[in-house]
């Protein structure tokens, strides 16, 4: 598995949690113990093992600069917002290259370091829009490898009108749906986990049933015409008993 690519709606997202890997811990073994719905590698770290950018957890500023930058703001979860940091409001705020941000918009030029986070290789982002959080992540190395401008255009795609690109290359971590991708480097400094609240249950009410089939798609038609979206399925005896 070499992209795994995700957008759910805001109203589902129960808490996004930024975990700070103190244990340093593999993505498998923080999975196993924090049972997150999602998760993805976070903000640049360098090689003393130390956060890089604006980056705050739970209320405790993890690292900061003495310029500002856009990022995403949040203190539980589902108001994740892209706001200019560092926030001193919110709980919780990441920094990396904003893709896509609310003054510039999506056709800016993207200013970032090319010879640290250029060319082509993994990637990882998470993004805002009409209403829903994405969450991608591509593998290092593969053939889903692209350039932080490939990266905008896939958000861009999925809806997002705002993004942020993650820490990329070989730290490119990620969980979902039961699938994984891990880079080269299996431990990372920081990780976003998001929990989801359970879809809603889906029940339909049967009204009617036909011995002849003409007679049903008829029945049908008319619901339709009314607002409803009816549909017809063909059961057999055992199904109606």
């Amino acid at each position: 598995m070499s992209k795994l690519c995700k957008t759910v709606p805001l109203e589902r997202v129960r808490e996004i949690k930024l975990f700070v890997n103190t244990g340093k811990l593999s993505l498998p073994e923080i999975v196993a113990r924090e049972a997150p719905d999602m998760a993805i590698n976070a903000a640049y770290f360098n090689g003393l093992w130390r956060a890089e950018g604006h980056v705050k957890a739970d209320g405790t500023v993890i690292a900061s600069e003495k310029w500002g930058a856009w990022g995403y703001a949040w203190d539980k979860g589902p108001d994740i917002r892209m706001a200019q940091l560092p926030d001193g409001e919110a709980r919780n705020y990441l920094s990396c290259l904003d893709l896509v941000n609310p003054w510039d918009g999506p056709e800016a030029k993207l200013d970032y370091d090319k010879r640290a986070i250029g060319g082509v290789r993994g990637r990882s982002a998470i993004g805002l829009g009409q209403g829903g959080l994405t969450v991608l992540c591509t593998g290092d190395g593969s053939a889903d490898a692209m350039t932080p401008e490939k990266c905008r255009e896939l958000m861009l795609a999925e809806g997002c009108e705002t993004a942020l690109e993650l820490d990329s290359g070989s730290s490119c971590n990620c969980y979902m749906g039961g699938k994984y991708i891990l880079g080269g480097k299996l431990v990372v400094h920081t990780l976003l986990l998001i929990w989801l609240e359970p879809p809603n249950p889906l029940w339909r009410v049967q009204v009617g049933a036909f011995g002849m089939k003409s007679n049903a798609e008829a029945y049908r038609d008319k619901l339709r015409a009314a607002g409803y979206p009816a549909f017809v399925t063909e059961v057999s005896c055992d199904d109606r008993t």
